[in-house]
């Protein structure tokens, strides 16, 4: 199943089905990142400074545009074939933590690289589970479970979207706020109300990540029939 699952996500990395929107959102976001934001955060001031940028810009970068090139995707054979719930049900378990796997893998090699650089060990470990955070945050499977076309379904639909929304961007400026720190030091050279800032900012971030957790796990679970996956997939709320 893993093997299948490394398949699947190698193979979308191609991008062939995606739309306009979605190739614009995810090309779009890779020069903001890589130059325009280090550009005016003054992260280009010194050699170290930018490849301390970079370390710890790049997985949140993959992260993000991983989510518009390669979402989690049930290919339609797994309906066909004689394969039972249990064995789809693995499959979208191992299809989103293979994303979050190798997300939190390139944060963790970024933060580590960012050591050389200046950073301290927890702004490096910070930084890390924060991407580790946002890689859950950027998982989409609307693909998978499209919402219901009633004004419940709508709902929670809208609710799935501010959840991830509000998290995605807590977790930007966490990361952002790392990144600024790693140039001075780390987090320990911080002032004392800094800390408690990017802490409480942690916390909340957690709690949103918690909460898009849960439901995608009820997502997954529509995921298993094909109706409830592709009887909705021309309905718009």
């Amino acid at each position: 199943m893993l093997r299948w699952v490394a398949q699947q996500y190698m193979t979308g990395l191609r991008g062939g089905s995606l739309e306009k929107n979605q190739r614009f959102m995810a090309f779009f976001f890779i020069p903001y990142l890589l130059i325009l934001v280090s550009v005016t955060s003054g992260f280009y001031d010194t050699v170290m400074g930018a490849c301390c940028y970079y370390a710890l810009a790049i997985p949140m970068g993959v992260c993000f545009c991983m989510a518009f090139i390669n979402p989690v995707r049930m290919p339609k054979l797994m309906y066909l074939c004689p394969l039972d719930q249990s064995m789809r049900r693995d499959y979208i378990r191992g299809a989103c933590w293979f994303r979050i796997a190798v997300h939190t893998g390139l944060a963790v090699i970024g933060a580590l690289v960012s050591l050389l650089f200046g950073n301290d060990w927890p702004g490096a470990l910070g930084s890390a589970f924060t991407t580790f955070l946002f890689s859950i945050l950027c998982i989409d499977m609307n693909g998978l479970a499209s919402p219901r076309n009633t004004v419940g379904g709508c709902m929670e639909h809208l609710g799935r979207m501010m959840v991830r929304f509000f998290g995605m961007v807590l977790a930007f400026i966490l990361e952002e706020i790392f990144i600024s720190a790693a140039q001075s030091g780390g987090i320990l050279a911080q002032a004392r109300w800094e800390q408690i800032l990017i802490s409480i900012m942690t916390a909340v971030t957690l709690l949103l990540s918690i909460r898009y957790m849960l439901y995608l796990k009820e997502m997954q679970e529509d995921a298993l029939y094909y109706e409830k996956t592709y009887a909705h997939r021309e309905e718009k709320c």
